[in-house]
């Protein structure tokens, strides 16, 4: 559930950041899942396609972690 109208508590980064941010962050993953699915490589469709959808919460994570930590959501 999304806490960014609750008052007291730290708002979700994402939300904090703003349209801009937001959307560099859904760029961000959508970008490296279609390098992933439409580079040449000797990795088979069904091979492309996995490791492709698993990039969505490997990269959300990561960004996750990097703007969680560089607005001080944990602090």
């Amino acid at each position: 559930m999304c806490n960014v109208h609750s008052h007291g508590v730290p708002h979700c980064p994402w939300c904090e950041i703003g349209l801009a941010g937001s959307g560099g962050v859904w760029a961000a993953i959508v970008g490296v899942q279609t390098l992933i699915a439409t580079r040449s490589s000797p990795m088979g469709m069904l091979t492309r396609t996995v490791v492709s959808v698993a990039a969505f919460p490997v990269v959300g994570g990561v960004l996750a972690l990097a703007i969680g930590l560089a607005t001080g959501y944990w602090s």
